[in-house]
């Protein structure tokens, strides 16, 4: 899904202005941007927020949700409030609005042709009202294909971008959370990753091979807003404040009897967390044709829970971590880094945009 309008800006900035890319993570809650700056082999993230729809927003709860609602609300945040020059957009859809199939050729037979004949072939008649991408991955054994489908409703595929031009934004590329996921967590070698994002209603699982997604498990049932709910009901504390327990606290044993409380309480939503994590490797196991896994990279909200790496660690055996702030970029935003940026930041430093 890919856009590349010529847009003129609606904002005037003074000559000579760094131009910026914004990589923004259309969530399920709340949207995250990252705006990144690239002067001659540097690369600087220079602003990032989370902005989440006001309660009191015309449309009522799905205001929040709808992302052509958020791209409005993304353009007057960038119109009115941020200091920096957007050249670009780079966004992904929430995971609720775009759904994955992975076709696998048989042999002697070639596999579909694009995108198009993909859709055509999994949707039938319905492919004439959906809008998609896809790759495709080779087996190390050296045998047919696999074709990975991304698509999104037409109308959402079209009028997001078309709502960013409104605000003088131009969205380069709009892309489905599974592809978007696979470039979180990247290092200089090739290790074989599994990438966990853990986000507000779903999670969504992605193996990284090679810099490619080569599995995509979407829409598993782990929502972090219920990890969030439910401290805030057992501790009679709000939403915002339970959000900021488990920041600070979390699972973390190290932190002391506040912590260890807080995972007494957490204690359903880690079960379910190593439930689902480890479904999902014992499947990546029996593969006829994988290499090893190597590392588990969270990402997401969920991800922003102290101490959820190593807790998941120390029960699979399998090296976990948070996703870092990228080390090809210095972080130089007011807002602190959170993993539950890693998305956004990752769209942002697109090596063909900026």
């Amino acid at each position: 899904m890919t856009y590349a309008p010529v847009l003129e800006r609606v904002r005037d900035f003074a000559s000579g202005a760094a131009v910026c890319v914004a990589g923004v993570d259309l969530g399920a809650r709340a949207i995250k941007v990252a705006i990144a700056k690239r002067r001659g082999t540097r690369r600087t993230i220079v602003a990032a927020a989370r902005i989440v729809s006001p309660p009191n927003a015309e449309g009522g709860p799905r205001a929040a949700t709808d992302p052509v609602r958020q791209a409005a609300l993304l353009g007057q945040w960038m119109r009115h409030w941020c200091a920096f020059r957007v050249d670009a957009v780079v966004c992904s859809l929430p995971s609720t609005f775009t759904d994955y199939e992975a076709i696998d050729s048989d042999q002697g037979s070639p596999p579909c042709r694009g995108a198009d004949e993909g859709l055509e072939q999994v949707l039938g008649p319905a492919a004439a009202d959906a809008t998609g991408d896809y790759w495709r991955t080779h087996p190390n054994s050296g045998g047919a294909p696999t074709t990975h489908l991304v698509w999104a409703g037409s109308a959402i595929a079209h009028a997001v971008p078309r709502e960013f031009a409104r605000w003088g934004l131009a969205c380069r590329v709009l892309e489905a959370a599974p592809s978007a996921i696979a470039a979180v967590g990247q290092t200089k070698g090739d290790q074989s990753r599994l990438v966990v994002d853990l986000g507000d209603e779903s999670a969504i699982c992605v193996l990284v091979e090679h810099g490619q997604a080569v599995y995509v498990r979407p829409r598993v049932s782990l929502p972090t807003r219920g990890a969030v709910d439910q401290l805030a009901g057992t501790l009679r504390i709000s939403r915002p404040a339970a959000e900021t327990v488990l920041s600070e606290w979390g699972c973390d044993e190290a932190q002391g009897k506040l912590a260890r409380q807080v995972q007494t309480h957490l204690d359903g939503w880690l079960r379910a967390l190593l439930f689902e994590v480890e479904r999902t490797i014992v499947y990546l196991t029996h593969r006829e044709d994988g290499a090893p896994l190597e590392e588990i990279v969270l990402c997401g909200g969920g991800s922003a829970i102290r101490g959820v790496g190593a807790w998941l660690e120390a029960r699979l055996g399998v090296p976990t971590r948070v996703a870092e702030s990228p080390a090809g970029a210095r972080w130089s935003a007011a807002e602190p880094y959170s993993p539950m940026f890693a998305q956004a930041t990752a769209l942002a430093l697109r090596e063909d945009l900026i």
